[in-house]
């Protein structure tokens, strides 16, 4: 519903439920160790990562995250989102942020909003070969941080833009 938080915060590996539609408003992840998730999910409000905890998008599935609002990483495990090779889109309507206390590593990006994402932290896209930021529309503010596209001439990534501009 609106306005509601659903907080995954055990302290035992947890599995983040698929509503009905796989959609939520804000969703919180705190405690530890890893949350799963079960299905896609849309976030229709922020998405927080906290504490220690950490988000798997599940390696046999790959499944995506649809954000419209505020990417929030502030957990101190040392490898706080395991993107594998998953998406997240990026699409909502207003001002969005992207905040990693550790930097973010996406392994598919897509940016779809009429409005800016500011990144206020370091953003790595493609951290392993094959990885993809999609520009369908919108801005990346970058400030004084940095947007990566891959990190190596073997872990290279591909930069498919229709609009918008970093």
């Amino acid at each position: 519903a609106v306005g509601n938080t659903v907080n995954y915060n055990g302290s035992l590996a947890q599995a983040v439920k698929c509503p009905g539609s796989g959609q939520y408003y804000h969703l919180t992840l705190s405690g530890s160790p890893t949350k799963s998730l079960t299905c896609n999910i849309n976030v229709d409000g922020n998405l927080s990562i906290l504490a220690a905890s950490r988000l798997d998008v599940t390696a046999a599935n790959n499944y995506s995250i649809t954000l419209a609002g505020n990417w929030v990483n502030t957990s101190t495990n040392p490898d706080p989102f395991l993107q594998q090779s998953g998406l997240v889109i990026i699409d909502g309507a207003g001002a969005q942020g992207l905040t990693a206390t550790l930097g973010e590593t996406f392994f598919n990006l897509t940016v779809n909003k009429g409005d800016t994402l500011t990144l206020n932290d370091n953003v790595t896209v493609s951290g392993t070969a094959g990885g993809t930021l999609t520009m369908t529309s919108g801005i990346i503010k970058t400030g004084t941080d940095t947007l990566i596209l891959g990190t190596s001439c073997a872990n290279y990534g591909t930069l498919n833009r229709t609009s918008g501009y970093v």
